[in-house]
């Protein structure tokens, strides 16, 4: 168990050093795995889901940024689920609540 515990936060770390060499993709994959071996490490659902919103950001339709996967929406998504999902996600990546950034 302990060696779990050990080894997600080197995990975690290594997100946070791709992250800051803005390695998005690679900061998410990284993220992931420490989620998958400690569910329960501090900050790292959020570490996950700030990760996969900067990646989404890099995808690109006719130059412009694709909200809808920045939301991780199908562009035919309803009106009311956009807003939805907006204000979920604006709540858990707000500052003021989210120190992963």
């Amino acid at each position: 168990m302990g060696s779990n515990i050990e080894e997600a936060l080197r995990a975690k770390a290594e997100a946070e050093r791709r992250f800051l060499e803005n390695d998005f993709v690679g900061a998410k994959m990284s993220a992931l795995k420490a989620e998958t071996l400690c569910p329960g490490l501090e900050g790292i659902a959020q570490m996950v889901l700030t990760y996969g919103v900067h990646s989404a950001s890099q995808i690109r339709i006719n130059g412009e940024i694709d909200l809808y996967a920045v939301l991780g929406l199908d562009p035919s998504a309803e009106k009311a689920k956009v807003k939805k999902q907006y204000k979920k996600m604006s709540a858990l990546l707000h500052p003021d609540k989210n120190n992963t950034i």
